[in-house]
């Protein structure tokens, strides 16, 4: 596109148009192009690294916790950290296979949807901390594809 493909009344006045039609082209052309994204910057503490390093193939979110002693609500707030920052964390069993796609689906779709969102969109009733866990893995799944 350039300055003179501009249309009066259609993107922006006549006078305007003349002023700045130039700045409006390049910053399109500007916006058009592909940006590198970097993994934002997630400082992970010694608790959360000691969370993911307890989770064994099989175990649920309650299995994390009971075994490091804390609330599962606590145990996610761990995994969703490290998975932020770039951590590799197993998806096996700590979340389902069906509400994980599910909530994967919907993401694509309504990328910046909001916990509750997901919850008012799914038809089955699930904990919050397992719905949370599904959104962070879902996010960072979405997010190495480059949708995010």
């Amino acid at each position: 596109m350039t300055a003179e493909e501009l249309v009066p009344g259609r993107h922006g006045s006549a006078l305007f148009l003349s002023r700045h039609g130039s700045e409006v082209v390049a910053l399109l052309r500007e916006l058009a192009q592909p940006t590198v994204r970097s993994v934002p910057k997630f400082v992970v503490d010694e608790e959360a690294v000691r969370t993911i390093e307890s989770i064994r193939s099989g175990w649920t979110l309650r299995n994390v916790a009971s075994t490091r002693k804390i609330t599962p609500a606590m145990a996610a707030h761990h995994i969703e950290t490290a998975l932020k920052a770039g951590m590799t964390v197993n998806r096996d069993t700590l979340v389902p296979d069906e509400l994980y796609a599910d909530v994967v689906e919907f993401m694509r779709t309504h990328r910046f949807a909001k916990l509750r969102h997901v919850r008012e969109h799914l038809t089955q009733d699930v904990e919050m901390v397992v719905l949370r866990l599904a959104l962070a893995f879902a996010r960072r799944e979405l997010f190495n594809e480059g949708v995010e």
